[in-house]
């Protein structure tokens, strides 16, 4: 049996099993809407699913939310592929979302190992990083969601693999598309065709570098679509504005911006913000540290009543009770940085980064309450833990061999959007780490084929 075929029997197998777990998590959940399909609703639907269904209906791309980043909330990438299936499936588009999600977890296998071949040259380890993916339920967490996660490590790995397996004399359709359908989806990954084309300018790729660089041109786009209604620069996640009838105007951000000077849980955040509106203060007072109650306390009882204001979010009164409370929000947050700046560089990127770290991204929810306890599946979130931790060690060593490769990118990638996590965005969610899970499979491969021929180098050859 050839490579390739090694390849899809593994890819077949780990596909199996994966919807094994699925269909039991959703016999567990009690997900019996027939017009679902197994598939798990979430939150992020009406952002990422809703637009589709209005343009085929009113020819108009937006959520059905009350403001003006209605339009834009999401870039189009996930909802283009829901719209297709609309199309083509009418009512039964999310049974053929959840088959592109399961062939998509089929073909990341089928990727791991034929990256990880081109990379290291080593049948057996690329065999092995096959394996792992298929057997660890951690790599395919979300093929049953309603979420970019479903699909974005397949597309980051067929990103790459185009990459690596360019031919200037072929026609370069892969590699545009693959960069273009990436940052649709997920805007977030964008650095890592960045840093490709940096290093194809110095390895003086240029071709290679322009092709790439031809797939930023339908963001590229959608951006300047969101600049000309809101007429402002938009970001990678342009959620909020002064416009919006909604929970995210700039209060909301200038409240994220409070919080993240010493919240690391982008959970306890929202649990905060939700007591607020409830009128709980008591309840979101216990997401704010004790040293923190005096200049904070005053801040949530002024938001409460900004949040829950009858006004007309467009009337004088309400904005300027609104930017009054920015303004002390800010002063607030200027005050408790600098009078706490071991919290806030040291401390809380560290609680940030453990978060993330001591997760097993075994989300579904047979693993945290059925199962939780079983020897077996203890095992595997142990296992998950050690893995993820290894692979981040791993690409962090590789950033100092100081030598211009592919791994010194991938390594380079995986390091900075953690570094942009922990430091910068904090309140993360265990999910932001799944389009990585792959890469740091690779770079700990690579990094134990390493030590291991430094071994065998330094003792057993003379």
């Amino acid at each position: 049996m050839n490579f390739n075929k090694k390849l899809i029997v593994i890819a077949f197998v780990g596909t199996i099993l994966a919807i094994f777990w699925q269909e039991l998590n959703t016999y567990y959940l009690q997900n019996t809407d027939s017009n679902r399909f197994g598939m798990i609703q979430t939150a992020d639907e009406a952002s990422y699913l809703v637009p589709p269904i209005n343009y085929l209906s009113e020819g108009i791309w937006a959520d059905n939310s009350d403001g003006i980043t209605r339009f834009y909330q999401r870039p189009p990438g996930y909802g283009s592929i829901y719209m297709i299936c609309t199309l083509i499936l009418g009512k039964y588009a999310l049974l053929g979302m959840k088959i592109i999600q399961i062939l998509g977890y089929f073909f990341s296998i089928f990727l791991i190992g034929k990256i990880s071949i081109l990379l290291l040259a080593k049948q057996k380890i690329a065999l092995i990083a096959a394996l792992i993916a298929a057997l660890l339920p951690m790599y395919s967490g979300f093929m049953y969601y309603t979420l970019t996660e479903g699909i974005t490590p397949v597309l980051t790995l067929w990103t790459i693999y185009s990459y690596l397996n360019f031919n200037p004399s072929k026609k370069p359709f892969a590699v545009i598309i693959a960069t273009s359908l990436l940052i649709l989806v997920r805007p977030q990954m964008v650095l890592l065709p960045f840093l490709f084309i940096v290093y194809h300018l110095l390895k003086r790729e240029r071709k290679l570098a322009l092709v790439i660089s031809i797939g930023f041109i339908p963001f590229a786009l959608w951006q300047l679509r969101t600049f000309s209604i809101s007429n402002e620069i938009p970001g990678l996640h342009p959620i909020y504005s002064s416009k919006n009838n909604t929970l995210f105007r700039p209060s909301h951000e200038a409240m994220t911006n409070l919080f993240r000077i010493w919240e690391s849980d982008g959970e306890q955040f929202h649990a905060a913000v939700a007591a607020i509106k409830n009128n709980k203060l008591d309840e979101a007072l216990l997401e704010v540290p004790i040293e923190f109650h005096a200049e904070v306390k005053p801040i949530l009882v002024k938001y409460e009543r900004v949040l829950n204001s009858k006004n007309d979010f467009k009337s004088r009164k309400y904005l300027a009770a609104e930017q009054k409370l920015i303004r002390h929000i800010n002063a607030v947050i200027n005050s408790l940085k600098k009078e706490n700046k071991f919290l806030t560089h040291i401390k809380t990127p560290l609680e940030s980064a453990r978060y993330l770290l001591s997760k097993s991204q075994m989300n579904l929810y047979i693993f945290q309450d059925p199962l939780r306890g079983n020897p077996f599946i203890e095992l595997l979130r142990i296992l998950s833990v050690i893995l993820i931790n290894l692979g981040f060690l791993a690409a962090f060593m590789l950033l100092f061999r100081f030598k211009l490769d592919v791994f010194t990118i991938l390594s380079g990638f995986i390091c900075l959007t953690f570094f942009y996590l922990i430091y910068v965005q904090r309140l993360n969610e265990e999910r932001y780490l799944t389009p990585f899970l792959p890469l740091l499979l690779i770079c700990l491969l690579h990094g134990f084929d390493t030590l291991k021929n430094s071994f065998q180098t330094r003792f057993f050859i003379k």
